[in-house]
C-alpha cells in the first residue's frame, strides 16, 4: 500500500448541483490508482476579489454557514454507502451568526440545519480553515469513492461558501 500524504481538491463557486470530477494522482509521470489511508481532513475557505466586498462568499454579508460536512464510502457504481464517522472538528475561529446556533465548527457534526460553522465576526479577508478528524483511520480500496459531502442549509439566505479547498493526510497530529 502506498501512502498518500496530501491531496488538494478545489472547487470554485459553490456549484454543488453538479456531479465531481475525479481527480487523478500523478505517479513517477503516469496516471496511476493508489491506495489512499486517510486520518483527517482540512477545509480551507479563501477570501475572493469576486465575493461581496472581497470576503468569503457571495451573500449580501459576504459570510459563509456550513451546516454539515459528512464523508461517505462506497464502490464505485454502486448507490450503496457507508457514513465515515468523523470524531470531532476543530477551527481557526468560531464566528457568531444571527441565530446563536451557528458558531462553532462542531455543529457541522451532528445532523440539524439550525446549527452549523460561520467564521461571522472574525475577519474575512483572509482565509480560515476547519479540521475534521476522523473516528477511525480510513483506508479506501481500489474500487472505492469517497463522497465529500457540504450541507450548507442555513436559514440565513445565500450564505455557502465561496471558494476553498478539501485537502486531507495520513499523518496523525496533522490537526493540531
Amino acid at each position: 500500500m502506498r501512502r498518500v500524504n496530501t491531496v488538494l481538491i478545489m472547487l470554485h463557486r459553490t456549484t454543488f448541483h453538479r456531479k465531481p470530477t475525479l481527480l487523478w494522482m500523478s505517479c513517477n509521470d503516469r496516471w496511476s490508482r493508489l491506495a489512499i489511508f486517510i486520518v483527517l481532513f482540512r477545509l480551507e475557505v479563501f477570501p475572493d476579489p469576486m465575493h461581496t466586498d472581497g470576503k468569503l462568499s457571495f451573500s449580501p454579508s459576504g459570510e459563509f454557514i456550513l451546516t454539515n460536512f459528512k464523508l461517505r464510502l462506497r464502490s464505485r457504481g454502486s448507490s450503496q454507502y457507508r457514513e465515515i464517522a468523523i470524531a470531532h472538528a476543530i477551527a481557526d475561529v468560531d464566528g457568531q451568526g444571527k441565530d446563536e446556533k451557528y458558531a462553532g465548527v462542531a455543529g457541522t457534526l451532528d445532523d440539524d440545519p439550525r446549527t452549523g460553522w460561520t467564521t461571522r465576526n472574525h475577519p474575512a479577508d483572509h482565509s480560515h480553515w476547519a479540521i475534521f478528524v476522523l473516528s477511525a483511520p480510513l483506508v479506501m480500496a481500489d474500487d472505492e469513492a469517497l463522497d465529500i459531502i457540504l450541507m450548507q442549509r442555513s436559514i440565513e439566505n445565500q450564505e455557502r461558501l465561496g471558494r476553498f479547498a478539501v485537502t486531507y493526510t495520513d499523518r496523525r497530529g496533522a490537526g493540531n
